[in-house]
């Protein structure tokens, strides 16, 4: 199924461990706007630490909160080094499960 995201794209000198600490900590805020359950059914994003991108759903407006959130705790740890484009793409998406790693 091809989704519309937001295709955030990093350079070398952003940790993607940090990325992905970054979104686990961008989803609690959009949590607490949206509520639990919205977030468990329109939280959608992936985090490619090979291609050294994430995706973030763009077809709801918990997604679009989630990826203004994200790109405002970005820039302010890592301005400049990072783009965003938005896009269409045939990737699955994950929620909020794949991202307990982070949080811990």
């Amino acid at each position: 199924m091809v989704r519309t995201v937001y295709k955030f794209t990093f350079d070398d000198s952003v940790a993607m461990d940090d990325v992905e600490r970054i979104l686990a900590l961008s989803t609690m805020p959009v949590e607490s706007i949206h509520g639990e359950s919205a977030m468990m059914v329109d939280g959608r994003f992936a985090v490619n630490k090979r291609r050294r991108t994430c995706l973030i759903d763009a077809e709801s407006q918990l997604g679009n909160d989630l990826a203004r959130v994200f790109a405002g705790f970005l820039n302010a740890k890592a301005g400049g080094c990072f783009r965003v484009d938005f896009e269409e793409t045939g990737q699955q998406l994950g929620d909020m499960l794949d991202l307990y790693g982070a949080l811990a």
